[in-house]
């Protein structure tokens, strides 16, 4: 970043030279120097916080259930803004490095709708019986969903043969774990639950109806006919956790099924944890990265990537510059940016 601070520099000679008027309020030349330029459909912008009007917010967020940090840059001359948002990463940190952003070229956050169908093992009549809430809040019969965003997706369910009781459950759509798996598998032995979880290493909570029942890799329980919620929390030992819920049944006093789901062609499993998304606030109107399929083919490049700490060593944000190629579009599709090269340094707060 040195070239900015010579910039400077030379601002402030000519200034001196020039005449007598008191020299502007610069940017401390040791602290961090945030800033962003480039086109926006061919207009100009070239914001730099702390030397002019622009300033910096960064926070942490979610999309879709999916934790996010994000860095946003606004010039209030411009009535203008640029947030860059980076997904959490499958492992945030591996032992060794605070992994907030994973490599030095992220790939965009792109929606694409997809379905998944039920399975319930053997038992196939069960699809017989079962409702699914749609998007107008109605409970109709299906064996599948339809999605059309990735994002943790709540999926709500009744069984016409069990009750009016509805079960919620929580579907990893485009972000299925490939590291950090706490999927599992459960059978039955009579009346007694059976269960065991794909990856064994790590700390585990095994969490039904709401209640903390075990913290063994595995447990035996004693169950009454019903339909419980069942979650799998699996952490590593550096504190890196992913959970996954399903729906168990049992049915006079045997296990009946593990509610289970599968991908429809053409969609298949996929995974974008760390991902980035643009967004830029024009004329009170947000526009966005997500839903432009070129975004696959553009690059956006980190460099310089340093780690902020806090007084207790924990991470506090993650600093570093970019350079960029996106289009991005309104929420109704009318209207569109594009970004042809998009050059600064920026940070994203972690917490």
């Amino acid at each position: 970043m040195g070239y900015k601070f010579l910039v400077l520099f030379l601002s402030i000679v000519v200034l001196v030279g020039c005449k007598k008027d008191p020299l502007p309020v610069l940017p401390d030349p040791n602290a961090p120097y945030y800033s962003i330029r480039g086109l926006v459909n061919g207009d100009s912008i070239n914001w730099v916080v702390g030397a002019d009007d622009a300033t910096i917010t960064h926070g942490v967020s979610e999309m879709n259930g999916v934790q996010t940090f994000y860095g946003q840059i606004n010039s209030p001359q411009d009535e203008m803004a640029v947030k860059i948002e980076i997904l959490k990463p499958e492992i945030f940190f591996d032992g060794s490095s605070i992994d907030a952003i994973a490599s030095n070229q992220l790939t965009y956050l792109v929606h694409k709708p997809g379905s998944i169908k039920f399975n319930f093992g053997l038992n196939y009549g069960q699809l017989n019986y079962v409702l699914v809430k749609n998007q107008l809040n109605e409970f109709v019969v299906t064996d599948h969903v339809e999605f059309n965003e990735f994002g943790i997706q709540d999926v709500c369910f009744k069984f016409t043969d069990f009750g009016s009781e509805s079960f919620t459950v929580p579907v990893k759509y485009g972000f299925e774990e490939d590291e950090l798996v706490a999927f599992f598998n459960s059978y039955g032995d009579g009346n007694m639950l059976h269960v065991q979880p794909v990856n064994s290493g790590g700390t585990h909570k095994w969490i039904l109806n709401g209640e903390l029942i075990s913290e063994e890799a595995g447990f035996v329980k004693e169950m009454q006919n019903g339909i419980y919620t069942l979650t799998h929390k699996i952490t590593d030992i550096y504190s890196n956790e992913s959970k996954y819920t399903t729906l168990i049944r049992f049915v006079d006093g045997n296990f009946y099924w593990q509610l289970k789901y599968f991908y429809i062609a053409p969609t298949v499993a996929s995974s974008h944890y760390g991902c980035v998304s643009v967004s830029v606030l024009k004329d009170g109107i947000w526009y966005s990265s997500q839903n432009v399929n070129s975004n696959l083919k553009h690059n956006f490049d980190v460099s310089n990537i340093e780690n902020v700490l806090d007084s207790k060593f924990e991470p506090l944000w993650t600093m570093f510059d970019f350079n960029f190629e996106s289009v991005l579009y309104n929420e109704s599709q009318s209207d569109s940016l594009y970004l042809p090269e998009m050059i600064g340094s920026l940070n994203v707060a972690l917490k």
